[in-house]
């Protein structure tokens, strides 16, 4: 595994953590979408880190592994981004 790599995504979880942090203790409406928004910015940085963990792993079991990696890098990567596009549309409606 490359050590940059690893480094970037370290770096990517302690600023979702971050995020998460600092969007928390709201409440009602607005805090609701507020917590929906950190919890897909922690989706998205959940994923990287499969991919990157899944990759060194998995790496050298063959082509179709790897695809099957990437496959649920991009799904839970779009579960993440699905987090954070509702969580500003029910801020926008708030």
């Amino acid at each position: 595994m490359d050590i940059l790599t690893l480094s970037f995504d370290v770096l990517i979880a302690l600023l979702s953590l971050w995020v998460l942090v600092k969007l928390t203790g709201y409440g009602g409406p607005i805090g609701q979408a507020l917590n929906m928004v950190g919890y897909g910015i922690i989706t998205i940085g959940v994923s990287q880190f499969i991919e990157t963990v899944g990759l060194y792993f998995l790496g050298d079991a063959g082509m179709g592994i790897v695809e099957i990696v990437h496959f649920f890098h991009h799904l839970v990567l779009l579960a993440g981004m699905l987090l954070v596009f509702f969580g500003f549309k029910k801020l926008m409606n708030e």
